[in-house]
């Protein structure tokens, strides 16, 4: 069977290794961010019209950074579109609207009671719950990844 491997990776060394490590994947040295927004909207900071990347892919495998959702790209309307404070939100989001209906999205995330899973209802979960099911989550334990004190889940989300 054919497989197309798409990968975003801003950091050029991590888009060198990913390039030499996967030689038939198209790997972008850029944020994840840009699928969405096009030059036109960069230029005219058009915050009005969001950008839909074609539904294409079967799969979205990822560990999004984490953090709040600000800067550039928030400020171009990725932020009040997805209604993402928080950027695991966005990637879920964003990721989700990258799949065809039926398709996985799987997701490494910090698993403290203060992210993503841990927190109460709110604006993104929604949009997410509108968009897919979550049918899976994974809590690692403690330490699971060498030098990082955070805890870490698998989500597994599949489109509506």
């Amino acid at each position: 069977a054919k497989c197309e491997i798409v990968g975003y990776e801003p950091n050029k060394t991590s888009a060198l290794i990913a390039k030499i490590l996967n030689p038939k994947a198209t790997i972008h040295t850029k944020e994840f961010e840009t699928v969405f927004i096009t030059d036109q909207m960069k230029s005219a900071k058009n915050n009005s019209q969001q950008f839909q990347q074609p539904a294409d892919f079967d799969l979205v495998i990822g560990n999004p950074p984490y953090g709040d959702f600000q800067g550039y790209y928030s400020g171009l309307g990725e932020r009040a579109h997805t209604k993402a404070t928080e950027y695991i939100g966005y990637f879920i989001s964003r990721g989700l609207d990258l799949l065809k209906s039926g398709g996985l999205l799987c997701y490494i995330i910090g698993g403290s009671t203060s992210t993503f899973l841990g927190n109460g209802d709110s604006s993104v979960k929604q949009e997410i719950a509108n968009k897919a099911d979550l049918i899976d989550a994974y809590q690692l334990p403690e330490k699971a990844f060498p030098n990082t004190d955070i805890m870490t889940q698998i989500v597994v989300f599949r489109k509506k």
